[in-house]
């Protein structure tokens, strides 16, 4: 039912670094030079037109509403808030280039994947704590948390890999079955947990997911341009197919892919400003867009595995 993969090397990929840097074929550090380019720009700079009382550097921008009337933010709405908000906003660009960075080296199977996984998740973590998913903000400290124990696991033990072939058809559906329980449970625990972990974290009055005055979700409506039910509604999802297809990636099985799928197409609506133009953020959306076109890729080549499709010539 399980095989064993034993692989020595050192503590996340550390010593690998600048060797796995410079395997990388030109094409690729193309792709790497353009990229760490395009998310810097789009983090620091306003394409979205200016206007009144706003300024095309996007740190600004995000001091201005955090400090100006009607602002918000987790850490609340004095100078040092606005800081934090603007610091941790600009910080987008790095988390995009690095998390790009780190799905090159697993394409390229790189052990330095890991190191590259910590950094990127740890400046996600900062920049979707400055924009208020809650969510996102916890997978990826819980990603940082994890990333070390996963190598171990990995590298110093075992990694457990299901093969469903040899399974009897029972076996496989209690197991598509759980998985499917699983993710319905996570959906339902994420929306409660998000409420209550901005209360926890950042009081009721920074809260960026409060409940109505009658205790109940919001609605989908726009208010000021913002529409906190539905971006209620894509943290949740997003996070919920993450950790199912984390957990799912833990136990070797293909179908996480379909769940990365759905965790990446849910993340680039979170990013795109649908819920808000605010929330618009151009590096992040293109971190995710490019990961959705990698899984993609990923899909064909098991569909072509399974069906033994030959590529067209």
């Amino acid at each position: 039912m399980a095989k064993h993969e034993v692989v020595g090397s050192s503590f996340l990929g550390l010593r690998s670094i600048k060797s796995d840097l410079k395997s990388l074929s030109k094409p690729l550090i193309y792709v790497m030079f353009i990229s760490m380019v395009i998310t810097t720009f789009f983090a620091l700079f306003n394409v979205q037109g200016y206007k009144e009382g706003a300024s095309y550097f996007i740190p600004l921008d995000k001091y201005n509403y955090v400090t100006g009337p009607g602002g918000h933010s987790v850490f609340g709405t004095s100078s040092a808030a606005g800081i934090l908000v603007a610091i941790f906003w600009a910080l987008s660009g790095v988390a995009s280039f690095t998390g790009i960075l780190m799905v090159l080296m697993i394409t390229e199977h790189k052990e330095s994947q890991w190191f590259w996984s910590m950094v990127s998740n740890a400046f996600f973590f900062l920049t979707t704590l400055g924009m208020g998913y809650i969510g996102d903000m916890t997978m990826g400290l819980f990603t940082v948390l994890v990333t070390p124990v996963g190598w171990i696991i990995l590298h110093k033990k075992a990694r457990l890999v299901l093969d469903l072939k040899t399974q009897p058809v029972v076996v496989k559906a209690t197991i598509y079955f759980t998985g499917l329980a699983l993710f319905g449970m996570l959906v339902f625990s994420w929306f409660a947990y998000l409420s209550n972990a901005g209360n926890l974290l950042f009081g009721h009055e920074n809260n960026p997911y409060p409940h109505d005055n009658n205790g109940k979700y919001p609605d989908f409506g726009y208010n000021d341009g913002f529409n906190l039910g539905l971006k209620w509604t894509l943290d949740s999802l997003a996070s919920s197919f993450k950790m199912t297809a984390t957990i799912l990636q833990v136990l070797g099985l293909k179908i996480q892919f379909l769940f990365w799928l759905l965790c990446d197409v849910f993340s680039i609506l979170q990013f795109s400003g649908l819920a808000g133009l605010r929330l618009l953020n151009i590096s992040l959306f293109i971190q995710y867009l490019t990961w959705m076109s990698l899984v993609i890729l990923s899909i064909i080549k098991i569909l072509r595995q399974k069906y033994q499709i030959k590529p067209k010539r």
